[in-house]
């Protein structure tokens, strides 16, 4: 019963991290780095903004490992079926988002990019604590922290790939997609919004799936 709870907290905060980026994406203030990257490679290639965020998955995890993590067949096998998932929900929030309504209104944008925000930082602040499987983005956050010597200075690494990808695209395709002040704001309060979640939520770390 207590894995049962513990794997719906699990699959609900990855589900709310879809949607809080999906938030940020509509709200076009801005969108989280990986997000912003996955908008670029949407705008020139034949894929969906969450097929794109698979196709980074997987290059985060291949570059990870060329960093010196290891890992097990299992686990990458559930990494990589997270990070499917987690593309497809995304794909599905910002269908509904586009179905429904998207905002025009500055301040309603704002809020929209607020909530993302704020459900993102939750989202990994509940399955990092409840989780020992990862999305491969985390797993090369936690390489570049290794590496660093440093959580902050990995953090601002890790980051500088997918903000290098939306520059080059921008350059050379003369389109500025995914990137704004929302972009920024995320960067420097992304790490004290999990803090507060932190401080707030407390769960059982199990091994879950």
């Amino acid at each position: 019963m207590k894995k049962t709870y513990l794997l719906l907290w699990f699959f609900g905060s990855l589900t709310l991290n879809a949607l809080g980026n999906s938030f940020m994406i509509v709200a076009h203030l801005g969108s989280a780095p990986w997000a912003a990257a996955s908008q670029n490679l949407a705008a020139v290639l034949p894929l969906s903004i969450g097929l794109c965020t698979i196709v980074l998955q997987l290059f985060s995890l291949l570059l990870t490992t060329l960093m010196g993590s290891r890992f097990s067949i299992r686990l990458i096998i559930k990494s990589l079926l997270l990070a499917v998932f987690f593309g497809l929900l995304i794909d599905m929030f910002v269908n509904i988002h586009h179905y429904f309504y998207t905002p025009d209104q500055i301040w309603v944008r704002g809020l929209y990019t607020l909530i993302g925000m704020n459900g993102v930082a939750a989202a990994i602040s509940i399955y990092i604590q409840i989780s020992r499987v990862l999305l491969p983005f985390d797993y090369l956050l936690q390489a570049f922290a290794r590496l660093a010597k440093s959580f902050s200075l990995g953090t601002i690494i890790c980051l500088s790939i997918p903000l290098s990808i939306c520059i080059i695209f921008s350059i050379v395709f003369h389109q500025f997609i995914g990137l704004g002040i929302g972009t920024l704001v995320f960067i420097l309060a992304n790490g004290f919004l999990i803090d507060q979640y932190n401080k707030r939520i407390k769960l059982t770390r199990k091994e879950l799936i």
